[in-house]
């Protein structure tokens, strides 16, 4: 289009006896606005209201879906993706976790003042520990599970919320402060060889269950115990919990759905990673082959180095908050169409970061305010339908490009054997 206007323009200046002329004259504003006119008709101004238009439609579809669209656009990006990452909770399992067993580990060691490990006192802390504001999925799964064994409130004097920087939580009851978080986390920082009771854990977690360590000291807590928390290194591990996670029914064919169509899924959660492993190879995240997980402590900083770790990596594990964005950075450095599940506050850097951002209906605020599209019925199989829709939408587009072409070829056409 614009070397026919130039060519336009210099046909109609020569028209009315060259440039000198034109100037002169002032014929060349004449000669500019009949270039201008002769170049509008070949742009296809109805391209831009055809688009609109499905975009709107894919929106009212899918709204009857269960798939509510915040950017009209995003619909056709879901299209060309071809990185899917995942939470694991909620999306491949369909959030419902289930307290199964508490296992005592036995004696404690010298540092604890009283050595025998009673399950009530036990059962009683895990339940204070998990009675915080707004307990997690795994909290909730905890109390509900002992409210049905008849306990209920106890003394907590101070507490440390769950934080997932940390990975774990405490409480002081006037008599000792409990710990509860990530088993690896928790025996990584106390002291004592606890190699026995990690190869305990990775046992469970080979099973799919999501493990729990409690730890505990005798004594009063510090000062700062909640102004600036850190675990004590000689807590002692009393007992490990175990919760289980219902896979959804149609995990496995969605998966199977998205392998088929080119996109590679990978699961990212702050689970432990061996657990994360079990689940992912029960729903054959990568089809026939073993699905290779990782520990999020373990990746790099650099984000090209990042990029080239994660093309060997289809399921990480205690994934921080951060590293989520840092993943999606990583994707784009590698030249992918990223899309990124998500239902937590802590979920929103990368959502916003992702090419398409995916909440879920039953997620927070923040999460819901920051993706593109909100499954309202938090199936995960709904996508399956927001990227047909956007092919659809591609189709469509690439249609009304031909015919819209082939229409204004006549007038392009002309145009330029009149001006030769």
């Amino acid at each position: 289009v614009v070397p026919l206007c130039v060519l336009l323009i210099w046909s109609q200046v020569r028209t009315v006896g060259g440039w000198n002329v034109a100037i002169s004259t002032g014929e060349w504003r004449s000669a500019v606005i009949s270039a201008v006119a002769g170049v509008v008709g070949m742009i296809p101004e109805g391209l831009v209201l055809l688009t609109s238009l499905n975009f709107a439609l894919a929106a009212i579809r899918l709204a009857r879906k269960n798939t509510l669209v915040q950017e009209l656009e995003s619909v056709e990006t879901l299209a060309r993706v071809d990185c899917l990452n995942l939470d694991k909770t909620g999306t491949v399992t369909d959030g419902t976790i289930r307290l199964d067993s508490l296992e005592l580990l036995g004696v404690c060691g010298p540092d604890d003042m009283r050595g025998t490990v009673n399950e009530h006192d036990v059962r009683q802390a895990l339940f204070d520990l998990s009675n915080e504001g707004q307990p997690n999925g795994t909290g909730q799964a905890i109390l509900s599970g002992l409210r049905e064994q008849g306990f209920a409130d106890g003394t907590v004097e101070a507490r440390v919320p769950f934080s997932s920087a940390r990975k774990w939580s405490s409480i002081y009851d006037g008599n000792a402060v409990w710990t509860m978080g990530a088993p690896e986390v928790i025996l990584s920082q106390i002291n004592g060889d606890h190699a026995d009771i990690l190869k305990q854990v990775n046992d469970l977690a080979n099973d799919g269950n999501r493990v729990l360590l409690v730890a505990r000291i005798y004594g009063a807590a510090p000062d700062d115990y909640e102004t600036d928390p850190k675990l004590n290194p000689a807590s002692c591990p009393v007992a490990l919990v175990c919760c289980s996670e219902h896979i959804r029914a149609d995990a496995e064919e969605t998966l199977a759905w998205f392998r088929e169509q080119g996109v590679r899924c990978r699961i990212i959660s702050g689970d432990n990673p061996v657990t994360v492993g079990a689940i992912a190879r029960k729903v054959h995240l990568t089809g026939e082959h073993e699905p290779r997980f990782m520990d999020a402590r373990e990746l790099p900083a650099d984000i090209t180095e990042l990029a080239q770790v994660l093309e060997n990596v289809d399921v990480l594990g205690r994934v921080l908050p951060d590293q989520k964005k840092a993943i999606v950075e990583a994707l784009h450095a590698g030249e992918h169409v990223v899309a990124m599940t998500g239902d937590g506050v802590n979920d929103a850097p990368s959502l916003k970061q992702a090419d398409v951002g995916i909440a879920m209906g039953s997620g927070t605020e923040v999460s819901r305010q920051t993706s593109d599209l909100i499954l309202a019925d938090d199936n995960f199989a709904t996508i399956i339908n927001a990227v047909e829709e956007g092919r659809n939408i591609y189709l469509n587009i690439q249609k009304a490009v031909l015919y819209l072409l082939s229409c204004n070829l006549g007038e392009i056409t002309t145009l330029f054997l009149a001006i030769v």
